[in-house]
């Protein structure tokens, strides 16, 4: 067993790729006793074991935890992908700090009964643990090192007459798993793109080989001999998504393809926090808060997002710069300890009730304060914040803070507020969500936009009402919201937010979506709202005020079955009360106890770990705007119009209306109207194909008048500019 397998991977150009996965696969025979060949199995491990107190290096590590009892993985695996599920590791060197908490590799699911000792095996000798090491680690799923050494002599009766030592001239039963005949070894290039598999057996192998943003490569080798290859993936020439990939800090920005959100073209799929606060701990208004404390836990929870408001209502932002001082601060720390992290953030709030607003909004007399809406004990944003008075000091102050840090990689989004409405007034305020979330694209090119509302049925739109089809279209097909966020409590679809996770994932492509707030009603306080009021629901899976079962399943349904790439705990808040928590919903033990702390701390960080355990390559066609950035290609699924219908402007910029169809070298005076979003059209004729476009003839009343004429059904890219 001593051939030499090498090879070089190259792009199709013949320059070395870094960074390749080569997995070289084979069956018992050539790989069956190869100490560094595991079993092909990779379902078999998730990175979800806990452990603390640890310190060392990671080749320590595994040699006393992980080689001893987890199947499936190599050394090769171990260490690569340990610093991505542990990013500390990167800033410690590789070296294990005691006061951390880590996430490592296990058979969490392994079945014993899916183990047979009926492997026969000769010409060996030696002592356990070497039989151990060459045939049985990694190999056998289920089977740990200490059960190993007991039973192999239970099973081998010569081998315990002989003093637990192998003897070359006899024969031996070892374990294997039923079903899993094939074992792999997998090495990672360097920058020049070399590998190498030392003390080969001679045999037929598959070699398997993938990059990110390359097409996988695969063949069947024979290897007889020292063998040479040079391997051309061919380039996958994938648009990069929104912004550039990484900052010039190093930290990569999150990107968007489709669904998925994206990391260095690999998936990113996360668990996250509500610090609301976090910008301002230890300010006048959070004393006694601490953002390293609290980062800290999250990070080790397994948080790589947490959600902040940055507006707070007694910092003049006109005559001061304290809060984007304090928002540099906190971003200083997350680039320097906790890089791994990303923030959303929060531009202004609904709710009058909380410091979490612009400077000057909350002013002004009663009849035309902001705040003017009067809602279960407080006040709302309302229609002339809306439609006038937003533009006096929310988006002056959005226009003043937002440049100043458009090019921190660690802020993931801007959201223009939170939980915004405009009770039953959808076309004004889809009007002013498009407004602002055009002007975020603009001053925050390579940064993500989103939507921080609880549903499009909060917000007056209801998926079930026809007569509001289209502004719920405009708003979550608009190409200026790169992904969309629902408010999801109690498992219960209050506000009908699953129905905007299956619109989204209807757009083409999709775009992902998040449960940006979550949690379940629990505790003293919430016995005491149900005391009140009647109707206050507690639900039974949290009546004993123990949530870590509800939040399990609602995990799995918007993971699972709604395809959400991100979940975020609301109200979280580790140590005492700093008064940045939630009574009701929120994840602290200072209302709802240690015990359900703790289960729910667990969970998380299990669950984050698995997220990142299936972070896979993505890859996908992106369309680039004119800006240099790339966007989805948001055309909406095909809607079928007719003559006689009505339909309705969706587009954020309005239509144009036409005296005939086509927009290539037409008259002066061609154009006779244009339309703004929300203007009800009947369609007249059509449809009629000119210059790449689909255009339909329409009347509507504009400015009191009937205009008549043709308007395109889409844009260019194929982005809606009419729906019915």
């Amino acid at each position: 067993m001593n051939i030499m397998l090498r090879g070089r991977v190259l792009n199709d150009i013949g320059f070395p790729l870094d960074g390749a996965t080569v997995s070289l696969f084979g069956n018992t025979t050539i790989l069956g006793s190869d100490p560094r060949a595991t079993t092909a199995n990779q379902e078999a491990v998730s990175w979800t074991r806990s452990a603390r107190g640890l310190t060392g290096t990671l080749r320590g590590i595994w040699l006393g935890l992980i080689a001893p009892t987890t199947g499936g993985i190599t050394w090769e695996e171990f260490r690569t992908q340990v610093v991505h599920v542990n990013p500390s590791l990167e800033s410690s060197r590789g070296r294990f700090e005691p006061d951390r908490l880590y996430l490592l590799p296990e058979n969490r699911h392994a079945d014993k009964d899916k183990i047979v000792w009926d492997r026969t095996i000769t010409g060996f000798g030696g002592d356990r643990w070497t039989c151990w090491q060459r045939y049985v680690q990694g190999k056998v799923v289920g089977l740990s090192w200490r059960e190993f050494r007991r039973e192999v002599l239970e099973r081998n009766a010569d081998l315990a007459a002989d003093g637990g030592m192998f003897q070359a001239e006899k024969a031996y039963l070892l374990p294997h798993n039923i079903g899993r005949d094939e074992y792999v070894r997998v090495e990672y290039t360097g920058r020049t793109g070399r590998f190498v598999f030392g003390d080969l057996a001679p045999g037929t192998y598959r070699l398997e080989v993938h990059v990110e943003g390359y097409e996988p490569w695969t063949q069947t080798i024979v290897v007889d001999g020292e063998l040479k290859l040079a391997v051309h993936l061919k380039h996958l020439k994938v648009v990069p998504a929104k912004g550039l990939p990484v900052s010039p800090l190093g930290i990569p920005l999150v990107q968007v393809r489709g669904s998925e959100f994206v990391l260095e073209n690999r998936a990113f799929r996360f668990i996250g926090v509500n610090l609301r606060g976090l910008v301002h701990y230890g300010t006048d208004k959070f004393p006694y808060a601490n953002a390293r404390q609290q980062l800290q836990k999250a990070s080790d929870m397994g948080a790589r997002v947490a959600r902040v408001f940055l507006p707070v209502d007694n910092v003049n932002w006109r005559a001061t710069n304290h809060i984007e001082d304090r928002l540099e601060a906190l971003l200083q720390m997350i680039e320097k300890d906790f890089r791994h992290m990303y923030l959303i953030v929060c531009l202004t709030n609904l709710y009058n009730d909380t410091h979490f607003k612009v400077f000057g909004d909350d002013e002004g007399d009663h009849e035309d304060r902001c705040y003017s809406v009067a809602w279960n004990n407080k006040k709302l944003l309302g229609r002339k914040w809306f439609t006038q008075r937003y533009d006096e000091n929310y988006l002056k102050f959005v226009q003043k803070v937002v440049p100043q840090f458009s090019q921190r990689a660690s802020i993931m989004a801007w959201e223009p507020g939170n939980e915004l409405k405009l009770d039953h007034q959808p076309t004004e305020f889809v009007n002013f969500m498009l407004k602002v979330a055009g002007e975020l694209q603009r001053l925050a090119p390579n940064q993500l936009v989103t939507t921080g509302m609880i549903s499009t049925q909060h917000a007056y739109m209801d998926p079930d009402d026809p007569n509001r089809r289209a502004e719920r279209l405009r708003l979550l097909s608009s190409p200026f919201f790169d992904f969309i966020t629902v408010h999801s409590y109690n498992g219960v679809n209050e506000h009908k937010e699953e129905s905007d996770a299956q619109l989204a994932l209807s757009l083409n492509p999709p775009k992902p979506i998040i449960v940006e707030e979550a949690g379940f009603v629990s505790g003293p306080e919430a016995l005491k709202e149900a005391a009140r009021d009647p109707k206050f629901h507690i639900p039974a899976c949290a009546a004993g005020g123990r949530r870590r079962d509800c939040v399990e399943k609602d995990m799995d349904k918007w993971f699972n079955h709604l395809q959400a790439r991100g979940y975020m705990q609301w109200g979280f808040m580790e140590g005492f009360d700093n008064n940045d928590g939630d009574g009701l919903s929120g994840m602290d033990w200072v209302i709802h106890g240690k015990e359900d702390w703790d289960e729910l701390f667990d969970l998380y960080q299990k669950r984050s770990a698995l997220l990142a355990s299936q972070a896979g390559p993505v890859v996908g066609p992106m369309k680039p705007d004119g800006g240099g950035h790339g966007k989805p290609i948001l055309a909406m699924n095909p809607i079928k119009i007719q003559p006689g219908q009505q339909a309705t402007v969706i587009a954020a910029d309005g239509v144009k209306v036409r005296r005939s169809p086509g927009r290539i070298n037409k008259l002066a005076g061609d154009v006779l109207t244009a339309l703004p979003a929300g203007t009800r059209l009947t369609i007249l004729d059509g449809p009629k194909p000119m210059d790449g476009l689909t255009w339909w003839a329409v009347s509507c009343v504009t400015a009191g008048q009937t205009a008549r004429g043709w308007v395109a059904q889409a844009d260019g890219d194929g982005t809606p500019l009419i729906a019915v």
